[in-house]
């Protein structure tokens, strides 16, 4: 071939000029400078993000990871993010002259531009919206959540937070940004916009109105008063700030403080009670919103103008004074008598808070609760009209039927006892429960009558309810049930009665001249004895049912020598005993005896010198009976042979050490409530 190239050939005339050719190349090479080698495309400019560019620049294992990449296909990338235009440039990394410049050159635009902008596909730019002031209290945070293959940059200029790196991770980062940015917005905007705003009041009483008044409509509105400075402050949202602050100034113009125009008998008595109960006894229920003041200086009501009079009306309703004159001939020795005997009557039936009664030279001053001032006032005037009353017990059956007719029955507004001027009031003594029936001494038989008739419209019935869950069911309803009950003009009362079972079971044994032996089916903690013997683990923890019982029916006071041991962490082992007060219980002393667990090495030992050492110590401390349990049964897992085996050896070991000391325990007593057991 290069003999044939070098050599000139002619053809018919025409000079002919051979080339080498090469098929890699698909080029004819003649040796001489290439005319097309100025119009191969050695650069590249591809537009990319700053922010993007940025990253690149500044993460080294991502721009290695580029240029490695772009090595691949005869290129470099040549990053500059100060750059006015924002292009990643890739250059062409053989010689423009060379022969693989010609190879590669038809291809290795297209080729350098794909690759590229694949592998640009898995890189993304994130913009989040953020206030100066926002981002500044979240910047270091959203620091925190960048990852290595993320950056994150804030532009001040048009309040842009950026993220740039790998897609996946901008898009994970950058929901969380996004997310602390939305909440972080939220609680600027509500600093900015709170506010706080002081109202000046005057006094308490006037805060607790204005309170009850606009406390549903507080919003997101918190609400504090200062009781010396008697200020109300608001804070929270201007608008809503603004808002509740209108409604406070309205209804602090609505409030008035009214002088109440009482006599001062009258005003004396309100003193008397306890204000708050009034209000909330009269004013609340009739929805009045008031406030009764007793000022040093004068009596009022702190009220809406609007509730005034309903305010005075009800007070008027529920207070009455009544004025009877008296003459000289009227003031006598009896009338003095009856006078001291009608107070004596008032207290005794706990009236006297009821009702102030006071007299002068020339009348008597009655006021108080209208009901009771009517009664009273009915009594001092047929007394003084020359119809001196008097009074006749009618005697009932018990404190129960009292309060049902004192509550429903409503004998005083019987028109048959109006009419003969009589008056009933219930006397509740558990000796002597009757009706004190009150009226002039030519009317009290026709009174009695009267009221005896009604007395024998009274049914008692009793109803058991023994079916299983029947008695929780009541008990739990109960309130429920007595109001359905006061309904239908009935008083109901529940009680628990426990079924009463056969006579207990009951076993003696004499132990020489001098001991007895009783084995008695019953209740351990209900048994009277000098001392009770209760069982226990090591740690003295009432976690076994004959301890809870105890604990239960003696009182936290059985608890103090347990706690006593636990504080100074001293474990007890089996065979123990330790002395304790026994509390509520029908003893002078109560034993712990430490017991074994069953399986434990030398169990049946320990369980017989529990209760021969709780028998030593009750001797000790002078006690002539001890009650013990079925010693080791239940929780502790003995058999009740074993704890029968374990009291006899206990008891006659007892026995035989007494023959030479002082003899104080006459009898020992095994109480269980399992009748199996006992026998």
């Amino acid at each position: 071939a290069h003999a044939v190239a070098e050599q000139k050939h002619n053809v018919c005339g025409t000079e002919v000029h051979a080339s080498l050719f090469y098929s890699s190349l698909q080029k004819a090479l003649t040796g001489e400078k290439p005319t097309l080698t100025d119009k191969i495309s050695t650069k590249v400019n591809l537009p990319v993000s700053e922010e993007l560019l940025r990253f690149f620049e500044t993460n080294e294992r991502c721009r290695k990871q580029l240029e490695s990449d772009t090595k691949l296909f005869h290129a470099k990338v040549l990053i500059d993010s100060t750059a006015a235009a924002d292009q990643l440039i890739l250059e062409m990394d053989v010689n423009k002259e060379s022969l693989a410049a010609l190879q590669i050159a038809p291809t290795w635009e297209a080729k350098a531009t794909k690759e590229v902008q694949s592998f640009l596909s898995g890189y993304d730019t994130a913009e989040l919206t953020a206030e100066k002031d926002v981002w500044t209290r979240v910047e270091n945070e959203c620091n925190g959540l960048v990852t290595l293959e993320t950056a994150l940059s804030y532009r001040e200029l048009n309040s842009k937070v950026v993220i740039a790196g790998v897609k996946e991770e901008v898009r994970v980062v950058s929901d969380k940004i996004r997310t602390l940015l939305k909440n972080t917005a939220v609680e600027v905007e509500v600093e900015r916009n709170t506010i706080e705003v002081a109202i000046k009041l005057d006094c308490r009483e006037t805060f607790d109105l204005i309170k009850e008044r606009v406390e549903s409509k507080l919003g997101q509105v918190s609400l504090s008063h200062d009781d010396k400075q008697h200020l109300v402050s608001l804070k929270g949202l201007k608008d809503q700030v603004h808002s509740v602050e209108m409604l406070i100034r309205q209804a602090q113009k609505n409030i008035i403080t009214h002088q109440l125009k009482l006599s001062s008998h009258l005003i004396h008595f309100l003193k008397s009670l306890d204000l708050k109960k009034f209000e909330r006894d009269y004013f609340l229920p009739s929805h009045i919103p008031a406030v009764l003041l007793n000022r040093q200086d004068f009596f009022g009501i702190l009220v809406e103008k609007e509730n005034l009079k309903r305010a005075e009306d009800k007070i008027s309703e529920v207070l009455k004074e009544e004025f009877i004159p008296l003459s000289p001939s009227r003031t006598d020795e009896t009338w003095t008598h009856y006078f001291r005997n009608l107070q004596d009557e008032i207290e005794s039936f706990q009236k006297a808070h009821d009702i102030r009664i006071t007299q002068s030279d020339v009348q008597v001053t009655i006021c108080g609760f209208s009901s009771v001032v009517a009664d009273v006032t009915g009594k001092v005037r047929r007394y003084l009209d020359n119809k001196e009353p008097t009074t006749e017990n009618v005697p009932l059956k018990s404190v129960r039927e009292v309060e049902f007719v004192d509550s429903c029955l409503n004998l005083s507004e019987l028109p048959e006892l109006k009419r003969l001027g009589a008056a009933a009031l219930a006397y509740r003594t558990s000796d002597s429960p009757c009706l004190k029936i009150t009226a002039a001494k030519d009317n009290i038989k026709d009174a009695v009558r009267v009221v005896r008739q009604q007395l024998t419209s009274i049914v008692v019935e009793s109803h058991k309810y023994c079916k299983a869950g029947e008695a929780k069911v009541l008990e739990k309803h109960e309130a429920n049930v007595k109001t359905k009950a006061k309904e239908m003009q009935c008083s109901l009362y529940l009680s628990l009665q426990h079924v009463v079972k056969s006579s207990p079971k009951s076993f003696t044994h004499k132990i020489g001249n001098f001991m007895t032996l009783s084995i008695t089916e019953g209740d351990l903690h209900h048994f009277s004895a000098d001392a009770l013997t209760c069982p226990m683990n090591g740690n003295l923890a009432f976690s076994n049912p004959v301890a809870q019982r105890f604990l239960k029916f003696g009182g936290d006071k059985i608890t103090e020598v347990c706690k006593t041991q636990q504080k100074e962490q001293q474990s007890l082992l089996p065979g123990d005993v330790v002395l304790s007060g026994a509390g509520k219980l029908s003893a002078g002393t109560l034993v712990y005896a430490v017991l074994p667990q069953k399986g434990q090495r030398l169990d049946s030992h320990y369980l017989q010198s529990a209760v021969h050492n709780a028998l030593l110590k009750a001797e000790g401390k002078g006690c002539a009976s001890i009650a013990l349990p079925a010693i080791g049964c239940e929780s502790f897992g003995f058999s009740v042979k074993d704890s029968c085996m374990a009291l006899r050896a206990a008891v006659l070991q007892f026995c035989s050490d007494r023959q030479n000391s002082p003899k104080n325990i006459t009898q020992i007593s095994i109480v269980d409530s399992d009748e199996k057991i006992v026998e």
